[in-house]
């Protein structure tokens, strides 16, 4: 088995288990609470240090191509808990917004958008930064992954956009703010379930996506050679 072929079998397995947990354990909310640090919120921190840490390990041994001694372990717990903090504070800051809000619409949108946000950053500093390879823009080389990343946020807003449609059509003949409500409630649970799997096929997309963007030093110079 290849190193490049492991090393999108971990990135897809533990994506989707990520997936999985988010809709299964957390109500389709990826979501920190880290002003109410008990129950479903904890459970996400934890899952969001095992993604990150993860994420981390199987860059430094099939992209950076280290040799996995203990230190890398010590540093992807480090990264791991750095980086699920700082997604922590940003859900902070949406629960502070949210909690001002009782449109569960607009909130699930704004949990998805956070939560892509999160995903690219994650995903471009352990490329840039953490395996330190450099950006190299060849249309050939990434045009596959960004059809599909278009693809995919195009389909997000379709599929969404249809259910905002009918909700929009149904409040007209509701009359009572509690029918709008419950209404409103179950369109925005129904678009959080849809978020799951949109961000998860986008991360590995995006992984995708960087692995053809960037170059390891050694083929940049390769190149120039």
């Amino acid at each position: 088995m290849s190193s490049k072929y492991k090393e999108y079998s971990c990135i897809i397995i533990m994506t989707i288990m990520h997936g999985i947990f988010t809709y299964r354990f957390l109500g389709s909310m990826p979501y920190i609470s880290l002003d109410v640090f008990e129950g479903a919120s904890i459970k996400a921190f934890i899952m969001w240090l095992v993604y990150n840490t993860i994420l981390y390990i199987a860059l430094q041994k099939w992209v950076a191509l280290e040799k996995i001694k203990w230190k890398h372990g010590v540093y992807a717990i480090i990264f791991g808990g750095i980086s699920t903090l700082i997604k922590g504070c940003i859900d902070l800051g949406v629960g502070k917004w949210s909690a001002k809000s009782e449109d569960v619409i607009k909130i699930a949108y704004i949990v998805q958008i956070t939560t892509i946000i999160f995903g690219i950053l994650l995903i471009s500093i352990l490329f840039k930064f953490i395996a330190q390879r450099k950006i190299c823009f060849n249309i050939k080389k990434v045009k596959v992954p960004l059809i599909i990343i278009i693809i995919i946020l195009c389909s997000y807003m379709v599929v969404t956009g249809r259910y905002l449609c009918e909700y929009y059509k149904i409040i007209q003949i509701y009359s009572s703010k509690e029918e709008v409500w419950r209404l409103n409630y179950y369109v925005g649970g129904k678009i959080l379930d849809i978020n799951v799997w949109f961000y998860v096929i986008f991360y590995i997309v995006f992984w995708w996506f960087m692995r053809r963007l960037t170059q390891s030093p050694e083929e940049s110079r390769g190149e120039k050679k």
